[in-house]
C-alpha cells in the first residue's frame, strides 16, 4: 500500500543482507539496508500506543520481599488499528498479516520513546476485522460467484517484539 502518511512500515532485508549482523544487542533495533514489502496507512488518533513490558525471574523470599532479575524487555504495539478503510485500502493488509511465512516480520515503525524510526523484529497478535457490508457480485444466473466489502468498520491487531 502506498501512503505519504504512515507510522509503519513492513520491511525485509536487501537480499544476500543477513540482519544478525546488523543488530544492536544494546537497543534490539536493527540498522540493515532493506526493501519496503508494506506500508501501513496511518492509525486512527486512539489506534497506536506502544507498551514495555519487562520479563523478570523472580519472587519472594521468605521475608516477604521481592528478589528478581531483569531478563529481557519487550515491545508492543496495541492496539494498532483503523476505522472507515476501504475494501481496496484494508486488503493488502489482510492479506500480508494472514498469509503463511509472514508470521514473523521486520517492521520500520516510528518509536514513540526515541521519536525516531527504527526497525525491530515483531510478530502479528491477534487480528479483529469488522468488516460494514457484503456486497454480492452475481452471475447471470443470479448465483453468487465473489464480493466485497464497501469499508470496514475496524481492523486491529497488536504487533509484538520477537
Amino acid at each position: 500500500m502506498v501512503s505519504n502518511n504512515y507510522v509503519v512500515q513492513i520491511v525485509k532485508p536487501q537480499v544476500g543482507i543477513n540482519p544478525e549482523n546488523y543488530k544492536n544487542p544494546e537497543t534490539k533495533t536493527y540498522s540493515f539496508p532493506y526493501v519496503v514489502e508494506l506500508t501501513l496507512p496511518m492509525p486512527m488518533w486512539d489506534g497506536f500506543n506502544t507498551q514495555h513490558s519487562v520479563l523478570v525471574d523472580g519472587g519472594r523470599n521468605a521475608m516477604g520481599d521481592f528478589e528478581g532479575t531483569e531478563i529481557s524487555a519487550k515491545l508492543k504495539i496495541s492496539p494498532f488499528q483503523w476505522r472507515g478503510l476501504s475494501g481496496e485500502e484494508a486488503k493488502p493488509i489482510l492479506q500480508y498479516f494472514t498469509q503463511k511465512g509472514n508470521f514473523m516480520f521486520f517492521a520500520r515503525y516510528f518509536d514513540l520513546i526515541s521519536q525516531e524510526f527504527v526497525i525491530r523484529k515483531f510478530y502479528r497478535g491477534d487480528l479483529k476485522v469488522d468488516p460494514h457490508i457484503f456486497i454480492p457480485i452475481k452471475d447471470e444466473q443470479g448465483n453468487i460467484i465473489s464480493g466485497k466489502i464497501d469499508f470496514y468498520k475496524l481492523i486491529q491487531m497488536d504487533l509484538i517484539e520477537v
